[in-house]
């Protein structure tokens, strides 16, 4: 069925050790992938850029390939989850990788109100509160990087774990 899209592997973080046989079996049986994609939920915003890096080396090996887009199904550890810094970090390393899609993570939350709730069903993946009204500080940063337009305005950092801020002009 050549019009079905084909993502893979879809593995809960970047492993060399899965994706080089991955690619090469696809290389053995003519498959192509409309996407290459994995879950970044156990790293630092500033690994990303590595991982896709040496996927995009695998792939240069492989031309018959192509350059699939990259997808981080989802990103952010529980512990980065309601961190603004984090997210104005995961917004850099995710254009610096130059991956097509991302999703946050959603994860178990905890509060004098709720009690345990999960920010997957309610919340909009830890913008807001279990109400799907009450904003948390999270919410702010995605709406200004929802709201820049224009060129990005490059940045460079000599310690990359520090927190790196976005700016555009419009």
């Amino acid at each position: 069925h050549p019009e079905q899209k084909v993502v893979a592997p879809s593995t809960n973080s970047y492993n060399r050790l899965v994706m080089e046989p991955l690619l090469d079996f696809a290389v053995s049986n003519s498959l192509k992938f409309d996407a290459i994609a994995w879950h970044e939920n156990g790293t630092r915003p500033e690994d990303l850029p590595g991982h896709v890096d040496d996927l995009r080396a695998l792939l240069a090996t492989r031309p018959g390939l192509g350059s699939p887009p990259v997808i981080i199904e989802e990103y952010a550890a529980p512990s980065q989850h309601h961190l603004p810094g984090f997210a104005v970090a995961w917004f850099h390393y995710l254009e610096q990788a130059g991956a097509s899609h991302a999703t946050r993570a959603c994860w178990n939350m905890t509060d004098s109100a709720n009690g345990v709730w999960s920010n997957c069903w309610d919340g909009l993946n830890g913008l807001f509160m279990k109400d799907n009204l009450t904003p948390q500080p999270l919410y702010w940063v995605f709406e200004r990087y929802a709201q820049m337009l224009g060129r990005a305005l490059g940045t460079r950092s000599s310690a990359p774990t520090d927190v790196v801020a976005l700016a555009r002009s419009t």
